[in-house]
């Protein structure tokens, strides 16, 4: 690995701790040296940053006025390790200064880095205060918010899962169709939206991509209420069934799961709680392969989950899938050794599977 020379390295630490004065001594220092000053060839030996890239992390504006005028913009459209150039890291810091003073230069605002990420998708990755104005500046600039990335993401799945409001309003009014795209696991912005508890982009969700299509599902057969009760995100799994009353609250994965077993397998009991008691679920209800509720909570581990369903609900402590097995079969075989000894506890009896305590 080339070694960084001394002055490189000290201009970098000067600009991460924001002392401009350090820097610009340590600049004329540079242009002081024998050969001429190629500001793209000065790059961090581990992350292959340029100073440019340093200094849109800073967010200072100050900063970043100064290293232009000496001739950093040169570094523009120059990538770090991760593909990303100095537009990517001030869009995904919401620095709205550097990302006005790029476009102004004529940057490329639709330049993809090594996940095919586009400035306006980190941009949408935080809910920073000024989130929004980058989005809005980014768009204003004709970045093509339909690009997706190697996830099959447009900026909207971003911005459904990890964004503010104001951003995501801002994209789906600029072009609502980027909605209804599913990523490449068959997953919606709604799916985004739910998985991370989402519940206050819901109604924009609704009015802008997503007026009938709650129950889209992913390739593994996971809907948007199912992807939040697994997470345990029971008030947007809510919100999902009175914005959209024709949920399916009913229909089953890929594998016969239906809300309680997935509930269960996340382990949360207010997501069972929800599918029991507010929409009439049985716990008792299985897959494909005659698996419960009680059997995933055990296969995953779910301790507090498993006694809700014993104690609670009644579920049979040995109740067996089509195999013949058990809950406890299903601890011991993922090595939940704390579930599989509250199973005991609980009444399962060890006969009933010799095979997996014999594996034990």
């Amino acid at each position: 690995m080339r070694k960084i020379h001394p002055e490189y390295k000290a201009l970098m630490d000067y600009i991460q701790r924001g002392l401009l004065g350090d820097v610009k001594k340590t600049v004329d220092n540079i242009k002081l040296m024998p050969r001429r000053v190629d500001w793209c060839s000065i790059l961090h030996n581990n992350s292959r940053d340029t100073a440019l890239h340093v200094v849109c992390r800073s967010k200072n504006d100050y900063m970043l006025s100064y290293v232009m005028t000496e001739g950093m913009h040169t570094c523009l459209e120059q990538s770090n390790v991760y593909g990303n150039r100095p537009l990517h890291e001030a869009a995904k810091i919401s620095n709205i200064f550097a990302v006005n003073t790029f476009i102004e230069i004529g940057v490329k605002v639709d330049a993809l880095n090594n996940a095919l990420n586009t400035p306006l998708m980190l941009s949408v990755s935080s809910r920073d205060e000024d989130s929004a104005a980058v989005v809005d500046a980014l768009l204003g600039e004709g970045s093509n918010s339909a690009l997706v990335n190697q996830f099959g993401q447009t900026a909207s799945h971003v911005c459904s899962g990890l964004g503010s409001l104001e951003a995501l309003q801002l994209l789906l009014k600029h072009d609502s169709r980027t909605c209804s795209v599913t990523r490449l696991d068959g997953r919606s912005a709604l799916h985004a939206a739910a998985h991370h508890g989402r519940e206050d982009l819901l109604e924009t969700l609704q009015e802008r991509g997503h007026q009938q299509d709650s129950n889209v599902r992913a390739l593994c057969g996971s809907t948007p209420i199912m992807d939040a009760l697994r997470r345990g995100h029971v008030s947007t799994a809510a919100a999902i069934t009175a914005l959209w009353p024709l949920t399916h609250v009913a229909a089953k994965d890929a594998k016969g799961r239906g809300l309680c077993q997935v509930a269960a397998e996340g382990g949360y009991v207010d997501a069972i709680k929800f599918a029991v008691n507010d929409h009439k679920l049985s716990p008792l209800q299985t897959d494909d392969f005659g698996a419960c509720s009680l059997h995933s909570a055990a296969g995953a581990g779910r301790c507090e989950a498993v006694q809700f369903l014993v104690q609670d609900l009644q579920v049979p402590v040995d109740v067996k899938d089509n195999a013949g097995k058990t809950p406890l079969w299903w601890a011991l075989q993922n090595r939940h050794t704390v579930c599989a000894e509250q199973l005991l506890q609980l009444g399962a009896q060890p006969l009933a599977e010799p095979a997996a305590l014999k594996q034990r």
